[in-house]
């Protein structure tokens, strides 16, 4: 995120921020480490969540957001963020990522206005699409046909996406496309 002076970040703009979506560059500010006031946490009854260990800090973001903080970023703020291939931001437990999706679910049940709510529902169907993912890997490798075919009956867009993903993974593994290198 390059810029020339002090950006406001609206709350649907950092929630669609961090939904990763194709052909859009990633541009997650649930990964900044912004400077905030104990005193506008405690005003405003927010709390970090300790037991998730997937977007814990998006989660507290996007509370404060949605209870009226106010999010600015600013240039050249001396912070970069690496996510290395064995690190916790890459590599996650199944569960992790129901409750990350839960937690997110949780933002709809404040005071939204439409466009607000359709953006957190963007992102928990995001979510949801991984967690379906990773769901269906785990119910194959225990060949739990049963498990695997619940995964196909959540709502729009899951199924599309398990699809596709499932389409890339035979593509991969018949050797007609090369699987992305990771840094």
């Amino acid at each position: 995120l390059a810029l020339s002076q002090p950006l406001h970040v609206s709350f649907r703009d950092f929630v669609y921020s961090n939904i990763t979506r194709k052909g859009v560059k990633r541009a997650e500010l649930g990964y900044l480490k912004p400077l905030i006031r104990r005193s506008a946490l405690e005003r405003l009854g927010v709390q970090y969540i300790e037991s998730l260990r997937l977007g814990e800090d998006y989660i507290l973001y996007a509370t404060l957001l949605a209870r009226g903080a106010v999010l600015k970023v600013i240039p050249e703020c001396g912070y970069v963020s690496v996510i290395q291939v064995r690190s916790l931001s890459s590599h996650h437990a199944t569960q992790d990522l129901l409750k990350f999706r839960d937690a997110s679910a949780q933002l709809l049940k404040e005071n939204l206005q439409k466009p607000e709510q359709a953006a957190v529902q963007a992102h928990v169907n995001s979510v949801d699409c991984r967690y379906q993912w990773r769901r269906l890997i785990d119910a194959v490798k225990q060949r739990d046909g049963k498990e695997a075919l619940q995964c196909f009956l959540r709502p729009w867009p899951v199924p599309a996406y398990l699809v596709e993903k499932l389409c890339h993974e035979f593509l991969i593994r018949t050797g007609l496309v090369r699987e992305p290198k990771r840094a």
